[in-house]
Protein backbone atom coordinates (compact mmCIF):
# COMPACT_ATOMS: atom_id res chain seq x y z
CA UNK A 1 0.00 0.00 0.00
CA UNK A 2 1.39 3.36 -0.95
CA UNK A 3 1.17 6.42 1.24
CA UNK A 4 -2.48 7.26 1.72
CA UNK A 5 -4.07 10.70 2.08
CA UNK A 6 -6.65 10.73 4.85
CA UNK A 7 -9.15 13.59 4.85
CA UNK A 8 -10.45 15.09 8.06
CA UNK A 9 -12.76 17.98 8.84
CA UNK A 10 -9.99 20.51 9.30
CA UNK A 11 -6.83 19.24 7.65
CA UNK A 12 -5.27 16.50 5.60
CA UNK A 13 -3.68 13.59 7.46
CA UNK A 14 -1.04 11.51 5.79
CA UNK A 15 -0.13 7.98 6.75
CA UNK A 16 3.64 7.91 6.90
CA UNK A 17 3.82 4.14 6.85
CA UNK A 18 3.34 1.68 3.97
CA UNK A 19 3.52 -2.03 3.32
CA UNK A 20 7.07 -1.97 1.99
CA UNK A 21 8.21 -0.53 5.30
CA UNK A 22 6.12 -3.00 7.30
CA UNK A 23 7.32 -6.19 5.65
CA UNK A 24 10.81 -6.29 7.26
CA UNK A 25 9.16 -6.28 10.68
CA UNK A 26 7.07 -9.33 9.79
CA UNK A 27 9.90 -11.83 10.25
CA UNK A 28 11.17 -9.96 13.30
CA UNK A 29 7.77 -10.24 15.02
CA UNK A 30 7.48 -13.89 13.99
CA UNK A 31 10.86 -14.62 15.58
CA UNK A 32 9.76 -12.85 18.76
CA UNK A 33 6.61 -14.99 18.99
CA UNK A 34 8.50 -18.25 18.44
CA UNK A 35 11.12 -17.53 21.09
CA UNK A 36 9.19 -15.42 23.60
CA UNK A 37 6.23 -17.72 24.29
CA UNK A 38 8.24 -20.70 25.61
CA UNK A 39 10.84 -18.53 27.35
CA UNK A 40 8.21 -16.44 29.17
CA UNK A 41 6.24 -19.55 30.08
CA UNK A 42 9.41 -20.95 31.64
CA UNK A 43 10.00 -17.62 33.42
CA UNK A 44 6.51 -17.85 34.92
CA UNK A 45 7.35 -21.27 36.34
CA UNK A 46 10.72 -20.18 37.74
CA UNK A 47 9.38 -16.96 39.27
CA UNK A 48 6.49 -18.88 40.85
CA UNK A 49 9.04 -21.11 42.59
CA UNK A 50 10.71 -17.97 43.96
CA UNK A 51 7.34 -16.74 45.24
CA UNK A 52 6.77 -20.04 47.02
CA UNK A 53 10.12 -19.50 48.73
CA UNK A 54 8.95 -16.06 49.95
CA UNK A 55 11.26 -14.19 47.60
CA UNK A 56 9.77 -10.80 46.71
CA UNK A 57 11.80 -10.62 43.52
CA UNK A 58 9.77 -13.53 42.18
CA UNK A 59 6.59 -11.41 42.34
CA UNK A 60 8.06 -8.75 40.05
CA UNK A 61 9.54 -11.36 37.72
CA UNK A 62 6.22 -13.23 37.56
CA UNK A 63 4.30 -10.10 36.60
CA UNK A 64 6.99 -9.12 34.11
CA UNK A 65 6.84 -12.52 32.43
CA UNK A 66 3.02 -12.39 32.43
CA UNK A 67 3.08 -8.96 30.78
CA UNK A 68 5.56 -10.07 28.14
CA UNK A 69 3.63 -13.27 27.47
CA UNK A 70 0.31 -11.49 26.90
CA UNK A 71 2.06 -8.97 24.67
CA UNK A 72 3.63 -11.77 22.63
CA UNK A 73 0.32 -13.57 22.17
CA UNK A 74 -1.27 -10.33 20.99
CA UNK A 75 1.39 -9.96 18.31
CA UNK A 76 -0.49 -12.44 16.13
CA UNK A 77 -2.97 -9.69 15.19
CA UNK A 78 -0.15 -7.33 14.28
CA UNK A 79 1.46 -10.06 12.18
CA UNK A 80 -1.73 -10.30 10.16
CA UNK A 81 -1.75 -6.51 9.78
CA UNK A 82 1.86 -6.48 8.60
CA UNK A 83 1.21 -9.29 6.14
CA UNK A 84 -1.89 -7.76 4.53
CA UNK A 85 -1.13 -4.06 4.98
CA UNK A 86 -4.72 -3.45 6.11
CA UNK A 87 -6.59 -4.08 9.34
CA UNK A 88 -9.39 -6.64 8.94
CA UNK A 89 -10.48 -7.02 12.55
CA UNK A 90 -12.60 -3.92 13.07
CA UNK A 91 -12.24 -0.80 15.14
CA UNK A 92 -13.05 -2.26 18.54
CA UNK A 93 -10.41 -4.98 18.26
CA UNK A 94 -7.96 -2.35 17.01
CA UNK A 95 -8.48 -0.05 19.99
CA UNK A 96 -8.34 -3.01 22.37
CA UNK A 97 -5.09 -4.20 20.77
CA UNK A 98 -3.53 -0.74 21.06
CA UNK A 99 -4.70 -0.55 24.66
CA UNK A 100 -3.12 -3.90 25.54
CA UNK A 101 0.03 -2.97 23.64
CA UNK A 102 0.65 0.21 25.64
CA UNK A 103 -0.43 -1.45 28.88
CA UNK A 104 2.15 -4.19 28.45
CA UNK A 105 4.82 -1.70 27.39
CA UNK A 106 4.59 0.54 30.41
CA UNK A 107 3.79 -2.20 32.90
CA UNK A 108 7.03 -3.91 31.89
CA UNK A 109 8.95 -0.64 32.28
CA UNK A 110 7.55 -0.08 35.76
CA UNK A 111 8.27 -3.65 36.84
CA UNK A 112 11.86 -3.37 35.62
CA UNK A 113 12.18 -0.26 37.77
CA UNK A 114 10.82 -2.19 40.75
CA UNK A 115 13.37 -4.95 40.20
CA UNK A 116 16.21 -2.42 39.98
CA UNK A 117 15.10 -0.58 43.14
CA UNK A 118 14.55 -3.87 44.99
CA UNK A 119 18.11 -4.99 44.21
CA UNK A 120 19.40 -1.55 45.20
CA UNK A 121 17.73 -1.76 48.60
CA UNK A 122 18.92 -5.35 49.08
CA UNK A 123 22.56 -4.44 48.40
CA UNK A 124 22.85 -0.90 49.78
CA UNK A 125 20.34 -1.07 52.68
CA UNK A 126 19.96 -4.79 53.46
CA UNK A 127 18.49 -4.19 56.94
CA UNK A 128 17.10 -0.67 56.95
CA UNK A 129 14.36 -1.23 54.36
CA UNK A 130 13.81 -4.95 54.80
CA UNK A 131 10.07 -4.36 55.33
CA UNK A 132 9.83 -3.12 51.73
CA UNK A 133 11.33 -6.32 50.38
CA UNK A 134 8.50 -8.68 51.25
CA UNK A 135 6.21 -10.75 49.05
CA UNK A 136 3.12 -8.91 50.26
CA UNK A 137 4.62 -5.51 49.53
CA UNK A 138 5.74 -6.63 46.08
CA UNK A 139 2.25 -7.97 45.34
CA UNK A 140 0.61 -4.67 46.34
CA UNK A 141 3.09 -2.67 44.25
CA UNK A 142 2.55 -4.93 41.23
CA UNK A 143 -1.24 -4.64 41.45
CA UNK A 144 -0.94 -0.86 41.80
CA UNK A 145 1.22 -0.72 38.67
CA UNK A 146 -1.31 -2.71 36.63
CA UNK A 147 -4.18 -0.52 37.83
CA UNK A 148 -2.41 2.81 37.28
CA UNK A 149 -1.15 1.90 33.81
CA UNK A 150 -4.56 0.52 32.82
CA UNK A 151 -6.31 3.70 33.99
CA UNK A 152 -3.80 5.96 32.24
CA UNK A 153 -4.22 4.13 28.94
CA UNK A 154 -8.01 4.03 29.30
CA UNK A 155 -8.08 7.83 29.48
CA UNK A 156 -5.49 8.55 26.77
CA UNK A 157 -6.11 6.01 23.98
CA UNK A 158 -8.83 7.21 21.62
CA UNK A 159 -10.59 5.77 18.61
CA UNK A 160 -9.60 8.73 16.42
CA UNK A 161 -5.88 8.34 17.12
CA UNK A 162 -5.88 4.55 16.77
CA UNK A 163 -8.17 3.52 13.92
CA UNK A 164 -9.04 4.77 10.44
CA UNK A 165 -11.49 3.25 7.97
CA UNK A 166 -12.98 4.16 4.61
CA UNK A 167 -14.62 2.27 1.75
CA UNK A 168 -11.32 0.88 0.47
CA UNK A 169 -9.21 -0.04 3.49
CA UNK A 170 -8.76 0.29 7.23
CA UNK A 171 -5.66 1.05 9.28
CA UNK A 172 -4.84 0.42 12.93
CA UNK A 173 -2.19 2.15 15.01
CA UNK A 174 -0.66 3.77 11.95
CA UNK A 175 1.17 7.10 12.12
CA UNK A 176 -1.02 9.95 10.92
CA UNK A 177 0.17 13.49 10.30
CA UNK A 178 -0.52 16.01 11.60
CA UNK A 179 -0.68 14.54 15.10
CA UNK A 180 -3.69 15.69 17.09
CA UNK A 181 -3.11 18.04 20.01
CA UNK A 182 -4.40 15.44 22.46
CA UNK A 183 -2.08 12.75 21.10
CA UNK A 184 0.89 15.13 21.22
CA UNK A 185 0.33 15.79 24.94
CA UNK A 186 -0.15 12.10 25.61
CA UNK A 187 3.06 11.23 23.76
CA UNK A 188 5.01 13.72 25.88
CA UNK A 189 3.63 12.12 29.04
CA UNK A 190 4.47 8.67 27.70
CA UNK A 191 8.06 9.66 26.96
CA UNK A 192 8.53 11.16 30.43
CA UNK A 193 6.74 8.49 32.47
CA UNK A 194 7.48 5.50 30.26
CA UNK A 195 11.08 6.21 29.25
CA UNK A 196 12.91 9.05 31.02
CA UNK A 197 11.81 8.23 34.58
CA UNK A 198 12.47 4.45 34.25
CA UNK A 199 15.88 5.06 32.70
CA UNK A 200 16.86 7.44 35.51
CA UNK A 201 15.68 4.98 38.18
CA UNK A 202 17.51 2.03 36.63
CA UNK A 203 20.71 4.05 36.11
CA UNK A 204 20.63 5.38 39.68
CA UNK A 205 19.96 1.92 41.13
CA UNK A 206 22.69 0.30 39.05
CA UNK A 207 25.17 3.03 39.99
CA UNK A 208 24.31 2.63 43.69
CA UNK A 209 24.72 -1.15 43.51
CA UNK A 210 28.10 -0.90 41.76
CA UNK A 211 29.28 1.68 44.27
CA UNK A 212 28.21 -0.48 47.22
CA UNK A 213 29.84 -3.59 45.75
CA UNK A 214 33.12 -1.76 45.16
CA UNK A 215 32.98 -0.36 48.69
CA UNK A 216 32.42 -3.84 50.11
CA UNK A 217 35.29 -5.21 48.05
CA UNK A 218 37.57 -2.45 49.33
CA UNK A 219 36.47 -3.14 52.91
CA UNK A 220 37.05 -6.87 52.49
CA UNK A 221 40.50 -6.18 51.06
CA UNK A 222 41.37 -3.99 54.05
CA UNK A 223 40.09 -6.62 56.45
CA UNK A 224 42.08 -9.30 54.64
CA UNK A 225 45.27 -7.24 54.86
CA UNK A 226 44.61 -6.54 58.55
CA UNK A 227 44.15 -10.26 59.22
CA UNK A 228 47.37 -11.08 57.41
CA UNK A 229 49.23 -8.45 59.42
CA UNK A 230 47.80 -9.83 62.65
CA UNK A 231 48.90 -13.35 61.73
CA UNK A 232 52.39 -12.12 60.84
CA UNK A 233 52.59 -10.13 64.08
CA UNK A 234 51.43 -13.17 66.05
CA UNK A 235 54.17 -15.39 64.63
CA UNK A 236 56.77 -12.66 65.17
CA UNK A 237 55.77 -12.35 68.83
CA UNK A 238 55.81 -16.12 69.22
CA UNK A 239 59.24 -16.30 67.60
CA UNK A 240 60.67 -13.59 69.83
CA UNK A 241 59.18 -15.23 72.90
CA UNK A 242 60.72 -18.51 71.90
CA UNK A 243 64.09 -16.85 71.27
CA UNK A 244 63.90 -15.21 74.71
CA UNK A 245 63.27 -18.55 76.37
CA UNK A 246 66.14 -20.12 74.51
Amino acid sequence: MENVTLATDHSECYSVDNSSRRKPFLFFYLLIIITAIPSNAFSLYVSWQHIRQKNELGVYLFNLALSDLTFTIGLSLWLDFLWKGVWDHGGYVCVLSVYLLFTNFYTSDALLCCIAVDRYLAVVYPLKYAYLRKVGTAAVVSIAIWVLVACFNATTITWEDSYYENNKFSLCFDVFLPVSENLARVNVARVILGFIVPVLLVVFSTWGICKAVKSNQATEEQERKANVNQVVLFFQVKKRSKDGVV
